[in-house]
């Protein structure tokens, strides 16, 4: 070979080493972004516009809740971590509001079907023994000013001695709900009915009456509303905890939007049990959303262990440690949850005492029963709404996501997408 041609030909393979090097085909030079840097974790991602909630998650296609399908899980059997939770990479991408069904029962409104059952249904009678709770002598209050409902104003069931025994507070459309013997003990009788606001007056308790009219003077108060959401947060929830998530947070904003006529106050707090890395974690009560969505976010399903949970600590939580707005139009705690507290006498003992308090902050309870909740539980959450003025929230099987969820022992009753259902019953206390 010629000299010229040799330097050449070295030239030319020289000047194929240079661009290929320039081109950043060499991956030891120049590996690919994704590489040489993490995504950024859910935590970390930053928030949307508060005005933006829902536009966050993409539109979702709606269940067909007509239909009776098998039940079926969004989550492809995800493994579950040694201490009990799902972790952050096995959470599905198609997550989004709109999915999740539920139905609404109010037993104060459907007292008769309550009454009934308690006397035709065995295991009904056990579970009232169980817990301590009578909630068949209902007492319904009406209270009106020239004939308008009269909102939170408190009425009370008193001795002899005209000492307290039972009080509450009316909800926007002016009715209160009393029990005579809450705490099932046969020893308290009543004999008066007080209903006080700007006046006050009181009647005679007669036990053949079961609903006391009440005609006072009412004063104005700014429209308000005071919404806490309180989740149990345990490993047992791991199924459908990031869906609540997505559900509350669409539902957070809608309500905010729907009412900017309203001073809207959002609270979350999350629990576990005793042993797990909490019991308790709570916000203050703040006007400011998205802070208490991005609370929201971080939070997994871990923990837990046994059955029972720490029920009654995020109870003492939400209503001791909290400024409830005293004069608000409507005061709602969704409880969400699919386990109940230990039945031990010193927690239901405990139970009692917050369900009196709650009842006489005028703080109606809502609970959202989730997957695994079972007879036992659901008397206690029913017996929780109706001794404090709320409603009864269960999730159905009509979605197809997570596991089988318990057939409450009702009557008929509505299948609702859990989003629509929850800002439907937020209205209806505050409208």
């Amino acid at each position: 070979m010629k000299k010229s041609t040799a330097i050449l030909i070295a030239a030319i393979m020289i000047m194929t080493l240079f661009l290929s090097a320039c081109s950043g085909s060499s991956p030891a030079m120049y590996p690919p972004a994704y590489d040489s840097a993490p995504a950024p974790s859910v935590d970390s991602a930053p928030a949307p516009p508060a005005d933006s909630y829902p536009a966050a998650y993409p539109p979702a296609e709606a269940p067909d809740i007509a239909s009776d399908r098998e039940t079926s899980t969004a989550v492809s059997s995800p493994a579950e971590s040694v201490d009990g939770g799902y972790s952050e990479s096995q959470i599905p991408d198609d997550i989004r509001p709109g999915l999740l069904t539920a139905g609404e029962w109010n037993d104060n409104k459907n007292h008769e079907f309550f009454l009934d059952l308690m006397q035709t249904n065995a295991d009904f009678k056990v579970l009232e023994s169980m817990w301590s709770y009578n909630l068949q002598n209902q007492v319904v209050v009406n209270v009106t000013d020239n004939g308008n409902p009269v909102n939170n104003a408190r009425v009370e069931l008193l001795d002899d001695n005209q000492n307290s025994i039972y009080s509450a507070r009316t909800n926007n459309k002016g009715i209160a709900y009393l029990f005579v013997d809450l705490r099932n003990t046969k020893q308290q009788t009543a004999a008066y009915v007080r209903a006080s606001k700007a006046t006050s007056e009181t009647i005679e308790f007669d036990p053949a009456i079961k609903t006391y009219d009440f005609s006072l003077t009412d004063q104005y108060a700014q429209p308000s509303l005071d919404l806490m959401f309180v989740i149990d947060t345990t490993g047992s929830m791991g199924d459908e905890l990031d869906y609540l998530k997505a559900e509350l947070e669409d539902i957070i904003g809608k309500v905010s939007r729907n009412n900017a006529n309203i001073d809207i106050r959002l609270s979350i707090n999350v629990y576990r049990d005793i042993g797990d890395e909490y019991v308790v974690r709570s916000t203050p009560f703040q006007p400011n959303i998205r802070n208490q969505v991005e609370f929201l976010r971080k939070q997994r399903a871990q923990g837990g262990g046994d059955w029972e949970e720490a029920v009654e600590q995020a109870l003492a939580d939400a209503l001791e440690e909290h400024d409830w707005n005293d004069n608000a139009t409507a005061k709602l705690m969704f409880l969400v949850l699919d386990a109940p507290p230990h039945n031990t006498n010193k927690i239901r003992n405990e139970m009692h005492r917050l369900t009196e308090l709650s009842s006489d902050m005028g703080v109606r309870i809502i609970p959202i029963a989730s997957t695994g909740i079972d007879k036992v539980t659901e008397f206690l959450l029913r017996s929780l709404a109706m001794a404090t003025g709320g409603t009864y929230v269960f999730l159905t099987d009509h979605s197809g996501i997570g596991d089988p969820h318990l057939e409450p022992t009702i009557e008929d009753y509505e299948v609702e997408l859990l989003n629509d259902l929850l800002v439907r019953v937020i209205d209806e206390y505050i409208s």
